[in-house]
């Protein structure tokens, strides 16, 4: 059963791992497309029907292939990731 905090943990969780990714080891992360197919995602790890996944987290290098060089309109214009973090 999960409790009411358990959405409000696992972000928490995922956002400390994804800033720790990038600061740590120049790890660029995906979060939100894994959750657009749930039924793909579901099947790969063989999650059952009375099981839900909380949160994937994709984490990787960052490329510069043509393919990841597109913006979405949607996007907001919140520009780069990087830009957001104050390095000391």
């Amino acid at each position: 059963m999960l409790e009411r905090s358990t959405g409000f943990h696992v972000g928490s969780f995922a956002h400390l791992l994804m800033l720790a990714g990038i600061l740590r080891c120049g790890y660029d992360s995906v979060t939100y497309e894994n959750v657009q197919y749930p039924n793909k995602v579901r099947a790969h790890p063989d999650i059952p029907d009375n099981e839900i996944a909380l949160a994937g987290i994709v984490l990787g290098y960052h490329s510069d292939d043509k393919v990841n060089l597109h913006r979405s309109p949607r996007s907001g214009g919140r520009g780069d990731f990087n830009d957001h973090i104050r390095r000391e």
